[in-house]
């Protein structure tokens, strides 16, 4: 039967041959290439590459041409990882199951490894987009918007706000979450959108989606750090006990009613037999399980 759970296992078959066919090539063997493809290649829930992938899929598009984009996004993704498991930041020992890669390879290589993988995974959509023969005007405006995503008023001032939640306020958590995490959301879904050329209503909407999405995945990732097992969650857990999370400053119900209206308000755009659809389920049902 070709249902939600059979589509995932396909496209996670398909994502992480591509991963590896995607990885940067070189002559020279050296620590830094093994350390990014490392930390790539362990199985992990390549859910923003399939949310692209699937994206595509509902706008009548051919998936595979941006196969080489949602690899990117996934080499993006686990850069932000590897940082954030740095000893200076949350010290972790164990991410995918295996140990960090700062363990196996050390801080500096770990460092490099984040860096090398930011890189190539912007270099690796800019040519997808070339070769699709998207116009220099749209990838620069595409690029802006990555970039500014990435920086200071993304991913990096989550991370920035994120070392100082236990000094802030409760009112601060949904601005830390979308920058930690629905930013690169979006990144995929803008991407997927340039490449697809998607109507405006069409990114609008998938933006909607993603953006409550990524709110109530975060929302569901602290509260699985608070009562869920590392064999759950395949990384370690209680690294929040000093942080402003949402479900240790609310609580479990209220976080879980939070993670529910989250997901109703991404349901009207979604048809129920989609997988978009069976994802924004499969949090609220985590969650319940937790709570």
């Amino acid at each position: 039967m070709d249902g939600p759970l059979h589509q995932l296992e396909q496209y996670r078959s398909q994502i992480q041959s591509q991963l590896q066919l995607w990885m940067p090539q070189g002559d020279r063997k050296t620590p830094v290439m093994d350390a990014m493809r490392y930390a790539v290649l362990n199985p992990g829930k390549r859910l923003r590459p399939i949310l692209m992938l699937e994206m595509a899929k509902l706008w009548r598009k051919n998936s595979e041409l941006i196969l080489p984009s949602a690899c990117a996004v996934e080499f993006i993704h686990t850069a932000s990882l590897i940082l954030d498991d740095l000893p200076c930041m949350d010290g972790a020992e164990i991410r995918r199951g295996q140990p960090t890669v700062h363990r196996v390879f050390g801080e500096a290589t770990a460092i490099l490894a984040a860096f090398g993988l930011i890189l190539h995974g912007l270099q690796t959509i800019h040519q997808n987009a070339i070769s699709l023969g998207i116009a220099k005007s749209k990838i620069g405006r595409l690029f802006s918007s990555i970039l500014q995503k990435l920086g200071i008023q993304g991913m990096i001032m989550g991370q920035s706000l994120d070392l100082q939640a236990d000094t802030l306020t409760s009112s601060m958590i949904p601005y830390i979450n979308y920058c930690k995490t629905t930013t690169l959301f979006e990144i995929a879904i803008e991407i997927t959108s340039t490449l697809c050329k998607s109507s405006k209503l069409q990114l609008q909407e998938a933006l909607l989606y993603v953006q409550n999405l990524g709110q109530a995945f975060q929302l569901l990732d602290d509260l699985i750090d608070m009562l869920g097992s590392n064999i759950l969650s395949n990384k370690d857990l209680q690294h929040d006990q000093c942080k402003s999370t949402y479900p240790r400053i609310y609580g479990v119900a209220a976080t879980l009613e939070n993670i529910q209206n989250l997901v109703e308000k991404a349901m009207p755009l979604l048809a129920k037999d989609n997988l978009l659809y069976f994802l924004a389920q499969d949090i609220l049902q985590q969650a319940k399980k937790l709570s």
